[in-house]
């Protein structure tokens, strides 16, 4: 109850009040101090309570975030974010000469520096083009998933279209919200997490397992919190002490149903009001992610690989809404539902070429060649052992282990990668 603002004001004013009255006679200059923290910390905290956009500027500075970050831990409120931010919008395409002077999202560099202008905020997509820098990148990233990417791009980006023209206070859903599904190792947990850092400066990115969160009223208590004196909740501190965060939920078909319910409700608002303080949290700026590993049967008249991405989506919510944890509701409230199915031997090939330059670029070696033969024997492996590509890394790694060390040993920093330098099996 003391957290309420009118119990926090009385009770700093009747604090400043007696400890003023007993060091006024003594000490006046200190009594004076501290009649301006009182006020500092209850006009801080009322501000922060009904208008924080008006703190913005004041938090962009060095000492502004500090103080006003430790009150608002104090009191459990959401710190300022950018009464812009949410209704910016995306600026026109820059010139030719403008595009050939701007780093690739991936150093952040220009992005950042429109947020440091007050253009951007936390934002580090500002322009048209960085959302096409962006989508390009993505796409050489996370191989055979091109439609997708386009989708979840597109949907940030019209997001921020949408809320250019509205008046300010006004309450949006989440900046992004997609639901992405199919079998383990396909890239579903990779692309979330490579959108969660390239959107935002921060980058804050909030991982859970939804296994591990079985009991329903125990889950309930740790992600969303409840009454006093319970406290908050994960999800919920995460987010109110870093509104720009990207929060993926993994294997969210074994949610319990409560836990689904409180999803739906910052889907479709944006907000959450925090049981434990009677806070409001503001989730108009985070990218959500569920994840699930469900293998959907999605052929109908025609193979899975042959339908367009709409008629595909349509399918696997058809789906979806069968399972004991989802609704019509919750399936409605997330724009976009996207299937990962299996990949070509081609692009599992190139994803494994891109797998051992990585690793080879770990040691400051440069992979020149691998042997075709090989690469169709560990691509043939791959398709076998039913993990998708999510064992890839470490196949990669074991079977990169000996050439790398042979010719790092010798001086040498190049590597054509053959049959026979494979290392036998153990």
């Amino acid at each position: 109850m003391w957290k309420h603002p009118i119990v926090n004001i009385l009770f700093t004013a009747l604090a400043a009040f007696l400890v003023v009255r007993l060091l006024v006679a003594k000490v006046p200059t200190l009594a004076f101090i501290l009649i301006l923290l009182s006020g500092l910390v209850a006009v801080t905290n009322w501000v922060l309570r009904y208008d924080p956009g008006r703190l913005y500027k004041l938090y962009q500075n060095k000492v502004g975030r500090v103080v006003i970050g430790k009150i608002a831990a104090w009191t459990d409120l959401q710190p300022p974010t950018s009464p812009g931010q949410a209704s910016q919008g995306v600026a026109p395409a820059r010139t030719p000469s403008e595009r050939s002077t701007s780093p690739k999202p991936a150093s952040g560099q220009a992005a950042q520096q429109a947020g440091r202008d007050g253009r951007g905020g936390e934002l580090l997509l500002t322009h048209a083009v960085d959302f096409r820098i962006l989508t390009e990148n993505l796409k050489d990233l996370v191989l055979g998933h091109d439609a997708i990417t386009d989708s979840v791009v597109n949907q940030i980006q019209r997001n921020l279209q949408l809320r250019a023209g509205s008046p300010k206070g006004t309450r949006h859903a989440p900046l992004c919200a997609c639901f992405f599904v199919g079998p383990s190792g396909y890239g579903k947990r990779y692309l979330a997490r490579q959108i969660g850092a390239r959107v935002y400066k921060s980058g804050s990115i909030l991982f859970l397992d939804m296994k591990e969160y079985a009991h329903e009223t125990q889950a309930v208590l740790e992600l969303f919190g409840g009454r006093p004196p319970a406290g908050g909740g994960r999800i919920i501190t995460e987010v109110r002490s870093k509104p720009y965060h990207t929060i993926i939920l993994e294997n969210i078909d074994k949610a319990p149903s409560q836990v689904v319910d409180k999803l739906h409700r910052i889907l479709s608002d944006g907000v959450f009001v925090d049981e434990s303080s009677g806070a409001s949290v503001d989730f108009q700026h985070c990218l959500l992610f569920l994840i699930s590993h469900r293998e959907i049967d999605t052929s109908a008249d025609s193979p899975a690989t042959s339908a367009s991405p709409a008629v595909l989506a349509q399918r696997v919510a058809s789906a979806l809404a069968t399972f004991p944890a989802f609704g019509k509701p919750l399936l409605a409230a997330v724009p976009d539902l996207h299937y990962f199915g299996p990949l070509s031997a081609i692009l599992t090939a190139r994803v494994l070429a891109m797998l051992m330059r990585q690793e080879c670029s770990k040691y400051g070696v440069i992979l020149e060649r691998v042997a075709p033969e090989l690469l169709v024997e560990e691509t043939a492996a791959l398709g076998d052992d039913g993990h998708g590509l999510e064992t890839a890394p470490a196949k990669v790694s074991r079977l990169l282990r000996e050439p790398i060390v042979k010719i790092t040993t010798r001086g040498q920093r190049r590597l054509q990668l053959t049959r026979e330098q494979e290392p036998p099996e153990k």
